[in-house]
Formats: structure tokens, C-alpha cells, sequence
């Protein structure tokens, strides 16, 4: 999972999730892209929250499209909104890990297609983990 908080992010920018906005995560090494996926609108988005809602999620189990199966993008203030993704199985990118030193620190941003906003987290810490089959690494 990634959990990206950043931009002050309303309903009124939300408003397109099942429409038109896609939700791409871009994952960043030093030298450049490691991994990237995308959410695509559609009726796999579901208002959450109330009304106005204050959170969209996307589900699919089955991660058929580059392997997200679960996102959620949650209105807030500038350092409020949270972004999370959840991702498994074949259809997710490969990256080669373990990541070596010179890909560090690593970058993760969430792009909405509409309105072009991006959260952004810059993991400079060092990894909890890097191994042959995990990444782990925590905000400062």
C-alpha cells in the first residue's frame, strides 16, 4: 500500500472520478521511472463519505487493470488529503528489487488526469526494507 497526504483537495475537484478522470501512480527511482499504473474512471469508482462525499474509491478485486485493486483519494487541506493505493497480483508492474543505492531516495506521485493535481511523497530515509521480494521505505 502507499499513502501519499499533500494538496488541499475538494469535492468540486473529485467531481469526475466515474466519469473521466483516471488516477495514475508514478513511482520514481533516482535515475528516473521504476513503475507506473493506472485506475481508469469508470463504475469501478464509488462516492464515499456523505454528501458531499468525502472520499472516492476504486475496487477491483481482481486488480485486471495494471494491478491496482483498491484506491482511495480523500478531500482535505493543503497537507489533509490523503491518497492511497493498494495493488497485487500479474497485471501489476515489475519492479527489480532489491532497489540498489543508486535508484534512492524514491518518489511516489498519484496524477489525476483531469485537472492534472499530483500528491507527491519524497521517501528520503533509507529503506526499512529492501530485499529480493519487498520495498519498504517511510516518510521522514
Amino acid at each position: 500500500m502507499i499513502c501519499l497526504l499533500g494538496i488541499a483537495w475538494t469535492y468540486s475537484k473529485m467531481l469526475a472520478h466515474t466519469a473521466a478522470t483516471d488516477y495514475t501512480l508514478c513511482v520514481y527511482g533516482n535515475n528516473g521511472l521504476l513503475l507506473t499504473a493506472t485506475a481508469p474512471h469508470g463504475a469501478l469508482w464509488a462516492a464515499k463519505g456523505g454528501v458531499p462525499p468525502k472520499k472516492y474509491q476504486y475496487k477491483d478485486k481482481a486488480g485486471a487493470n495494471t494491478g491496482i485493486t483498491k484506491e482511495q483519494v480523500a478531500t482535505g487541506g493543503a497537507g489533509k488529503s490523503k491518497a492511497q493505493v493498494k495493488g497485487k497480483g500479474s497485471s501489476l508492474p515489475v519492479v527489480t528489487l532489491p532497489l540498489p543505492p543508486s535508484e534512492l531516495p524514491v518518489v511516489v506521485q498519484l496524477h489525476n488526469s483531469t485537472t492534472a493535481q499530483c500528491w507527491t511523497s519524497d521517501f528520503t530515509n533509507m529503506p526499512v526494507k529492501n530485499t529480493a521480494s519487498k520495498f519498504l521505505v517511510k516518510l521522514p
